[in-house]
């Protein structure tokens, strides 16, 4: 049987994460989406990595803030971000994902301030310095959502994604400026402001 664990270092740092192959992993996450979970589940991303890795280049982009994970997932950069920021709050629309990643966040000894289950668009959220989304605009649902996220609030929002015709639709439409962040082969990273 696989280890539940898994170890990786970005440059910034050796990372403990659950291995998502894992039969007890696996069977978490299936009966989920059998129970009529309505999310996307998928693996980690090498995109993913490179995002991690930047934010140990870059730690500016979350230290010292409180941050809000939006589809937090059983992402490697939920952990990353736990690790720079000073206050974390994860949100996903699955229970067992706010599970895993809460079980990844205690094996790093990081503390979570709240985890929100639900849509984010429906959820009263709490006062942070950022938000971050990462690989959550993937068709035409997931940008209205954020499309009415960066219409309610003035918060900075730092959004990780592949150029995906919904990611590119919102971006031409957004009226809020942004910074694009390069990440030389890997996901569009943009800051908006």
């Amino acid at each position: 049987m696989p280890d539940k664990w898994e170890s990786l270092d970005l440059g910034g740092g050796n990372l403990e994460l659950i291995n998502l192959e894992h039969p007890e992993i696996n069977q978490r996450v299936i009966a989920e989406m059998d129970a009529g979970i309505d999310v996307y589940y998928d693996r980690r991303w090498k995109a993913t990595e490179e995002f991690g890795r930047l934010l140990y280049v870059r730690p500016e982009l979350v230290s010292g803030k409180s941050v809000l994970i939006l589809g937090a997932g059983a992402g490697l950069e939920t952990v990353v971000i736990g690790k720079l920021c000073d206050r974390l709050y994860i949100n996903d629309l699955a229970p067992v994902s706010l599970e895993i990643c809460q079980e990844q966040l205690d094996r790093n000894g990081i503390t979570c301030a709240g985890s929100l289950c639900g849509r984010y668009e429906e959820l009263d959220l709490p006062e942070v310095d950022l938000i971050v989304g990462c690989f959550i605009i993937y068709e035409k649902e997931t940008r209205q959502a954020m499309e009415s996220l960066i219409e309610e609030i003035d918060v900075p929002i730092l959004l990780v994604n592949e150029e995906l015709p919904a990611f590119q639709r919102l971006m031409k439409s957004i009226s809020r400026e942004f910074e694009r962040i390069g990440i030389d082969e890997g996901p569009t990273v943009v800051l908006l402001l």
